[in-house]
């Protein structure tokens, strides 16, 4: 079923929620039953990560290896676009019980960053890469970016009217 392993001799066995190390320990404590001093190693298959914002490939990436890390992630990603904050990176991670915990990173600063428990990443950790000052400055400063917003306004004002004035009639 759902979470669980089945394996020769000792039949299946519940693994969800277990950490790999916890795993290892339940399995090599079962199988000792029949095999003198087992030694099991547990890999997560499919390990993958979400990455979000200001990346050029955002979504869900699948990682080569279960040991990546977060420069891994970010490189599956296409990188950091120019618009994106690289010291206030956000990654969401579920605690044991499930509980989402966030935790800001500076890529920047290697004080913060490399020695950090959120250097090396874990199964489902969801990565998210905000917008930095210069966009915003630029998309206050810039006309043609003025114009573009006031031209989605403006067409998101029309097809409305469209909308209206064809359910109108149909009436």
């Amino acid at each position: 079923g759902e979470g669980s392993i089945q394996l020769p001799l000792i039949g299946r066995v519940k693994v969800e929620g277990l950490t790999r190390r916890e795993a290892q320990l339940v399995l090599e404590e079962k199988l000792g039953t029949y095999i003198s001093k087992p030694t099991v190693s547990v890999a997560i298959k499919n390990f993958s990560v979400t990455l979000l914002g200001e990346v050029n490939i955002p979504g869900r990436h699948i990682m080569p290896s279960p040991s990546a890390t977060l420069l891994d992630a970010l490189g599956a990603g296409g990188d950091i676009t120019p618009f994106g904050n690289r010291k206030g990176i956000l990654l969401l991670r579920k605690d044991e019980k499930g509980i989402a915990n966030f935790k800001k990173l500076d890529i920047t600063s290697s004080e913060s960053f490399l020695q950090s428990n959120y250097f090396q990443l874990n199964q489902n950790d969801v990565i998210y890469v905000p917008t930095n000052d210069r966009k915003l400055r630029e998309s206050q400063i810039d006309p043609q970016k003025k114009f573009q917003t006031y031209t989605l306004i403006f067409t998101a004002i029309s097809t409305l009217a469209i909308l209206t004035n064809i359910i109108v009639a149909l009436n």
